[in-house]
């Protein structure tokens, strides 16, 4: 009796079937943590796919396309940007995309398998996520002034026609949806500007003349009042100074754009610089006829930047010759963008062959594009005086230093989605 009585009080080894009966619940959470981790981390994967793709579709085919359309595209993008191993998943993940105004939609659902849940009857975790992406809806106004100098030739002026043309494609959508939401204008640029055909025969113009010695050295230049005569192409020259760098209205001898003189001494390059040179593209929301005018522009001649930023001011300021800009004080909400890029530094205006005496007027155009509210962009492909370019952004943010011409696509791509304010959503 003592025996019995002796092991039925002893407690030792009591845990041991404790443990047993708790072994099987503790697995069961150990495991479900792992599953859910496993699921947790598909999730995010899906995720930050569903965004990059809701974004690509946003700015490749905008908010108008047909849903068939929308839909296909989307699970091409989506299969290419996601990371999610087949292996995780019970069931291919279903992705629906829908677009309704201004905004895009993406949801994708499918299920991940459960290992160690599967012991107290879970065999699968539903997983998914959601993506919108919506543009903004103010009104913009873009000057794009491009150099077309010389050293342009060849793949970076191709490579800028393609990232040009990116940029415009981009609002293509918002006004298919929101008609003249947008308007952009190109402003070619070398030591000068060519005007478009309709508006040559405007009162602006003064006429710009070079003299030089019967030997061939240029001994000097000077302006007329009366316009250029029969055979003008329609190039112009840095306006006097100060107005070179300002916006002005073309009221007064001064304020007047000098015009290239058709009949030009035999020994000026002038009208043969001239000649190739794209035209002004005003602002226009018929953003086909853009992208016409920058797949026309060549590479020719010497570079002035300063005379592309007083011009893409001046198509922005909605004055003569260029009165198709918009007025901020009237339209709410208006957003107006130079974007200038350059391959170079500056070598030669009207008044100088010295890049120092440039780049001081360079500087005066930026600061007054700023002083008159524009959001200014810089871009300097390979070359080109980096101090003067990243000051005469709007910020440093908006300078950027591109080292090969095929990220050019990729810039302007950042630019056009900062621009169009195309942002997520949810």
């Amino acid at each position: 009796m003592n025996i019995f009585r002796k092991f039925f009080r002893d407690s030792s080894g009591s845990y041991i079937p404790l443990f047993g009966f708790l072994v099987v619940p503790l697995v069961g959470l150990i495991g479900a943590a792992i599953d859910y981790s496993r699921a947790a981390r598909v999730k995010t994967e899906m995720q930050s796919a569903l965004d990059q793709t809701v974004l690509a579709l946003s700015r490749e085919i905008g908010v108008t396309a047909t849903p068939a359309k929308l839909n296909t595209r989307a699970n091409e993008l989506f299969k290419a940007l996601s990371p999610v191993q087949a292996h995780d998943l019970l069931a291919d993940i279903t992705l629906t995309a829908s677009n309704t105004d201004n905004t895009i939609s993406l949801t994708a659902t499918s299920r991940v398998k459960a290992e160690f849940m599967a012991v107290v009857g879970i065999k699968e975790i539903p997983v998914g996520g959601e993506s919108v992406a919506t543009w903004g809806s103010r009104k913009i106004d873009i000057a794009l002034a491009l150099d077309n100098t010389g050293s342009m030739a060849g793949t970076k002026l191709s490579e800028l026609k393609k990232a040009a043309q990116l940029l415009v494609d981009t609002f293509v959508p918002t006004n298919n949806t929101t008609p003249d939401t947008v308007r952009i204008g190109l402003v070619p640029f070398t030591t000068m500007v060519r005007m478009p055909t309709s508006v040559r025969a405007g009162a602006y113009f003064t006429t710009y003349q070079e003299t030089f010695s019967k030997k061939g050295s240029k001994t000097g230049a000077t302006v007329l009042a009366t316009a250029p005569g029969s055979g003008w192409t329609g190039c112009v020259v840095d306006r006097n100074q100060s107005y070179d760098v300002a916006m002005a209205a073309p009221a007064s001898f001064d304020t007047k754009f000098p015009g290239v003189d058709p009949n030009q001494s035999y020994y000026s390059t002038l009208t043969e610089n001239c000649t190739g040179l794209q035209e002004v593209q005003p602002l226009t929301s018929t953003l086909s006829v853009l992208k016409t005018a920058i797949n026309n522009m060549k590479a020719s001649g010497n570079t002035n930047v300063a005379i592309g930023v007083a011009w893409g001011m001046q198509a922005l300021s909605g004055l003569q010759p260029l009165p198709e800009a918009r007025d901020p004080k009237t339209i709410k909400d208006l957003s107006q963008i130079l974007i200038v890029l350059t391959d170079g530094d500056n070598t030669e205006s009207r008044f100088s062959s010295t890049q120092s005496a440039i780049d001081a007027r360079t500087t005066l155009a930026c600061t007054n594009a700023k002083a008159a509210g524009y959001r200014v962009y810089t871009i300097r492909l390979l070359a080109g005086n980096e101090t003067v370019l990243r000051n005469c952004a709007t910020s440093p943010a908006m300078y950027y230093s591109v080292k090969t011409a095929s990220e050019l696509t990729t810039v302007f791509a950042n630019i056009a989605r900062e621009i169009a304010d195309l942002r997520l959503a949810k």
